[in-house]
């Protein structure tokens, strides 16, 4: 495969070219190439592995607070039927008591 012939442009170093870190224009000096990637540092392994945990304690954090409603509404759920239950208890001792009236 062969490659285009660089252009005009390319050979008399016009070009801007990609860094990792920033955007070079080669036709800028070189001292303020120089200053440029000293104010705009690549991102280190332990930044990256901060950000990576953060997200994951995000995650947990959110997941625990939806667990904690589900169990507040669960215990919500729980105490309405002790009530019903409750409710039912005395209705069954009633009905016993008059049943009971009625036979005897």
């Amino acid at each position: 495969m062969r490659h285009a012939p660089p252009s005009v442009a390319h050979r008399e170093g016009l070009v801007r070219r990609r860094h990792p870190a920033l955007v070079i224009d080669s036709a800028m000096p070189m001292n303020e190439r120089t200053m440029r990637r000293d104010t705009m540092p690549k991102q280190s392994k332990l930044t990256r592995a901060a950000v990576n945990i953060g997200a994951a304690m995000g995650r947990a954090d959110r997941t625990a607070h939806k667990v904690a409603k589900a169990g507040a509404v669960a215990k919500e759920e729980l105490a309405a039927i002790a009530k019903q239950v409750d409710a039912l208890k005395k209705q069954l001792q009633k009905t016993t008591k008059r049943l009971k009236r009625a036979l005897g």
